[in-house]
C-alpha cells in the first residue's frame, strides 16, 4: 500500500508540473550527447579540440566556432574560475535533441565559477579628496555617451569589496550605490556614479580597497529563443543585472545552480533599478528550476512575470527544492500582463525561503517609484486568465511579509489569480513582528512601502485562513515550528556558501537549518533518516 501511495504521488507531481495536453519532454542522460566540449578557463588551449577533458578549451570565445546546439554539451572544469564580459548567448536544441551547459570534473570540486563582473586592483583607485577614490569607467564601456543602444546606462549595477584577489578571498564588505553625488557624511562603501563622466566615486577611509568586484549593468545568461535547453551544476555571481534572463522559452532544465550577489543595474534613463536571479517572461512552456541556491538578489529570486503590450502564455512551470534566502524584494513573483495573457500551470512546491527583504538588495531599492516589499510570494497587479497554480509544502521563513498581493481597484483579474491559487501545507514563519499577508491597492507611502491603507492586512496566518474578505484560501499550512530554526543573520552565516564548499560537504545542507535543500519543514519520525 505504501508503494502505491508513492506511486500516486510521483503520478500527481508530473501531472502538476506538464498541464493537460503538454507532453514533458524528459532531458537525456549526459551519456546520450553526440559531442561535449571541454572548456578550462584556467588550463585550457584553445588550440586544442575541445573533445576530451585532456585537451579543452581555454575561452567561450574558441566555441564560436564550434557546433552547438542540439545533442551537444559543453562542460566546464569545477574548481576553475571564468570571468565573463558580455551576456552569454546560450544555444538550446530541438525535438530531436537536447543541449546543455554543465561541469565536468572531479566532483568533489566546487562548482565551476562564472563571473559578471570585472575586477579592480587597488592601484586602479585615484584619490579624489579625504576618505574619497574615483575610477575611470570609460574603458569598460562600448559606445560614445556610455549607455547602449536601448538607452540603458552602461555603468556598474554594484560593487563588492575583498581582502584579496581571487575566488577565495573572504569578502569584507559591499556597495551602497547612491542615486545623486556622494554626501559628506557617506558611510564605507558608498558609491556614485556619474555616467557623463563615466566615472565612480567612492566613500572608502583610509587606503583604497585591496580588491574589488564591479558588475556592469548586464544580463550575465540568456536564453531567449532558445527550446530544450539544460543549464546546471555552475555558481553564478556579481551580474549587474538579471543573471537568468530571455522570453519565447520552452523545455527549460536549470538545476543544481548557485545564483549569488547579483543586480542592481540601472532599466533605463530613469533611476529605476533591476536585477532578477531567474526570469520567466514572454511566451513561455514547459520549465523546471529544481535543486538550485540563490542568495543576496537585488530584486527577486525567480519570477514568472510578463509585461508589455502583446499577450503572451505562460503554462507548465515548475519550481521546486530550491534555496533561497535574502532576495531584495520577493523570493517569487506570479503574475502576467497585459490583459488576453494566460498563467496556467505553475507548481511552487518543496522550496525553502529565508530572509525574504533582510538583505543587501532591500537596502539598495532607494528610488521613490519602488515599493520596498520583501516578501516571499508576490502578486503585482495582474491581467492574466489564471489557472491551476499551486504553492504547496514551502518554507518561508524569516523574512518582512509571507504574501503580498496587489488589487488595483475595479482590477478583477487579480482577485481571480488569487483565487486560483492553491496555497497547502506550507511553513509560514515570518520575522518577529511582521505580519503574515498583506493586500494593498497598489499605493506606495513616503518611503516607498506598500501602503495597505483600508485593504487588509493579517498577522497570523490564522486569520488569513478564517477570512471571508479575499479570495483564495489557504488549507493545511501552519505559522511557526519550534523544530524549525531560521537564521536571522545575513552574511556571516552564508561566507562559506558564497566561497563554495565542496559540493559533497554535510555543512552545505545542514547551514541553513536541516531541511534547507529538500525544502521539506515536516520533523522526521524518531530514528528516521532527515531529508536533505
Amino acid at each position: 500500500m505504501s508503494h502505491l501511495r508513492t506511486v500516486l504521488a510521483l503520478l500527481v507531481l508530473v501531472s502538476s508540473a506538464a498541464p493537460a495536453g503538454e507532453v514533458e519532454r524528459l532531458p537525456p542522460d549526459d551519456g546520450s550527447f553526440l559531442r561535449t566540449w571541454h572548456l578550462d578557463p584556467d588550463g585550457g588551449d584553445d588550440r586544442n579540440d575541445g573533445g576530451s577533458p585532456e585537451r579543452p578549451l581555454r575561452t567561450l570565445a574558441a566555441l564560436s566556432s564550434r557546433r552547438l546546439g542540439a545533442g551537444t554539451r559543453v562542460a566546464i572544469r569545477r574548481g576553475s574560475v571564468l570571468r565573463l564580459t558580455a551576456t552569454v548567448q546560450l544555444h538550446g536544441g530541438n525535438a530531436a535533441g537536447w543541449a546543455a551547459y554543465g561541469a565536468y570534473g572531479e566532483p568533489r570540486l566546487p562548482k565551476p565559477i562564472l563571473l559578471g563582473s570585472t575586477g579592480i586592483a587597488a592601484d586602479a583607485w585615484q584619490a579624489a579628496g579625504p576618505g574619497r577614490w574615483r575610477l575611470d569607467w570609460s574603458e569598460r564601456i562600448d559606445c560614445a555617451d556610455g549607455r547602449r543602444a536601448d538607452g540603458v546606462e552602461q555603468g556598474p549595477g554594484n560593487l563588492w569589496f575583498f581582502a584579496g584577489q581571487g575566488a577565495e578571498a573572504a569578502m569584507t564588505a559591499w556597495g551602497w550605490r547612491r542615486q545623486h553625488a556622494l554626501a559628506p557624511a557617506a558611510t564605507r562603501g558608498d558609491w556614485h556614479y556619474d555616467p557623463a563622466a563615466r566615472a565612480i566615486t567612492l566613500a572608502w577611509p583610509g587606503p583604497p580597497p585591496a580588491w574589488s568586484e564591479a558588475a556592469p549593468n548586464r544580463t550575465l545568461l540568456s536564453y531567449k529563443g532558445q527550446s530544450h535547453l539544460i543549464v546546471e551544476d555552475l555558481d553564478l555571481r556579481y551580474a549587474g543585472g538579471y543573471v537568468f534572463a530571455g522570453h519565447e522559452t520552452a523545455h527549460l532544465r536549470l538545476r543544481r545552480l548557485d545564483l549569488s550577489f547579483s543586480g542592481g543595474g540601472t532599466k533605463n534613463g530613469a533611476y529605476v533599478r533591476l536585477g532578477n536571479g531567474i526570469e520567466v517572461a514572454g511566451n513561455t512552456r514547459d520549465v523546471v528550476v529544481e535543486g538550485c541556491r540563490l542568495h543576496q538578489i537585488f530584486d527577486t529570486g525567480i519570477d514568472p512575470q510578463n509585461t508589455g503590450p502583446v499577450a503572451v502564455v505562460q503554462r507548465g512551470l515548475t519550481f521546486r527544492g530550491n534555496l533561497i534566502s535574502r532576495m531584495g524584494l520577493a523570493s517569487f513573483e506570479l503574475w502576467a500582463r497585459p490583459a488576453g495573457s494566460r498563467l496556467e500551470g505553475v507548481l511552487i512546491e518543496g522550496n525553502t525561503c529565508l530572509g525574504a527583504g533582510r538583505g543587501w538588495g532591500y537596502e539598495q531599492h532607494d528610488h521613490a517609484g519602488q515599493s520596498k516589499v520583501g516578501a516571499d510570494l508576490v502578486i503585482f497587479e495582474n491581467q492574466a486568465a489564471a489557472a491551476d497554480l499551486a504553492v504547496r509544502r514551502n518554507v518561508f521563513a524569516g523574512g518582512r511579509l509571507v504574501l503580498l498581493a496587489e488589487f488595483q481597484e475595479r482590477q478583477a483579474a487579480t482577485r481571480a489569480l488569487v483565487r486560483a491559487l492553491e496555497l497547502r501545507d506550507n511553513l509560514w514563519d515570518p520575522a518577529p513582528g511582521a505580519p503574515a499577508a498583506m493586500l494593498f491597492q497598489g499605493r506606495v507611502d513616503a518611503a516607498g512601502n506598500p501602503d495597505p491603507g483600508p485593504s487588509p492586512v493579517y498577522s497570523r496566518l490564522a486569520d488569513w485562513q478564517r477570512s471571508t474578505l479575499v479570495p483564495g484560501k489557504d488549507a493545511g499550512s501552519i505559522q511557526g515550528d519550534p523544530g524549525f530554526a531560521a537564521p536571522r543573520d545575513a552574511l556571516d552565516q552564508d561566507r562559506a556558501w558564497i566561497l563554495g564548499l565542496p559540493a559533497a560537504s554535510e555543512q552545505r545542507p545542514r547551514r541553513l537549518g536541516p531541511f534547507a535543500l529538500a525544502g521539506d519543514y515536516r520533523r522526521p519520525a524518531a530514528g528516521a533518516e532527515r531529508p536533505r
